[in-house]
């Protein structure tokens, strides 16, 4: 894999939220370095959390996972991971809008509730 290829792994994917990271603020960053570690290089990509890792990341927070080196990584996994995470998102968003339309019905309720009482 390139620096190029790497570096933009570390664009697209960061830290996850689930590993604490903040995706948005890669441009103020070495992307060659660990965000948690921060003078150990980046060594290796974790599939289970979308997230770029040095050694001392393998060893702790990621021990148990699905992790791949740099130098061995495919695009192609890349994209098939960037797809399930995209439909857990998809998944999420319409739970969301599911409880809103739940919280929207139930004030909708207390509402004619308390009108009935009150007025």
């Amino acid at each position: 894999m390139t620096n190029n290829q790497h570096n933009e792994l570390n664009i697209r994917f960061g830290q996850s939220a689930a590993a604490g990271g903040n995706v948005l603020s890669y441009r103020d960053q070495d992307l060659t370095k660990c965000k948690i570690h921060k003078n150990e290089d980046i060594k290796a990509f974790c599939k289970n959390d979308l997230c770029s890792i040095c050694f001392k990341c393998l060893l702790v927070e990621h021990r148990n996972h699905d992790v791949v080196m740099l130098d061995e990584i495919e695009v192609e996994d890349l994209k098939d991971k960037a797809g399930q995470f995209h439909d857990k998102v998809e998944n999420q968003i319409n739970q969301l809008a599911s409880m809103r339309e739940k919280v929207s019905s139930i004030k909708e309720n207390y509402d004619k509730k308390f009108e009935e009482l009150f007025v």
